[in-house]
């Protein structure tokens, strides 16, 4: 339910090219939040119902808040929690931890809930399956 998008901006003619989106490694997306910047570092995390406009930088290690709405044009710095209504924002003491975890934990629960179906349709017989 995230979504990631790469848009030109709305007085830019659409012949013209749009920059390449740049998506870094081990970065959680959770429900409802909405990415469009195009340039995501390493190790962040994008919580529930939080946006980040096309005009924002993330670098590393990251936190953008619950509902946090990140718009005007800015570069944040490595390791930059983001929280609250009014965007705060305070610096991390350490880095975050990357979500490896969480993704061992995804690899071996999600092919219990992902059922595969059987064909109904018989393979035809042709001069190679003879």
């Amino acid at each position: 339910m995230a979504t990631i998008a790469n848009r030109s901006p709305p007085d830019v003619p659409e012949s013209a090219t749009v920059p390449v989106q740049i998506i870094g490694n081990y970065n959680v997306f959770e429900t409802d939040c909405m990415c469009e910047s195009f340039k995501v570092g390493d190790n962040n995390i994008l919580e529930a119902k939080a946006h980040v406009g096309r005009e924002i930088e993330l670098t590393n290690g990251c936190v953008i808040g619950a509902a946090c709405s990140l718009t005007e044009r800015e570069i944040v710095p490595e390791n930059m929690i983001v929280y609250g209504s009014q965007n705060q924002r305070r610096e991390m003491n350490d880095k975050p931890y990357p979500q490896i975890g969480q993704l061992d934990f995804l690899l071996k629960v999600l092919p219990n809930y992902h059922h595969f179906r059987k064909s109904n349709m018989k393979p035809k017989l042709g001069a190679n399956n003879m």
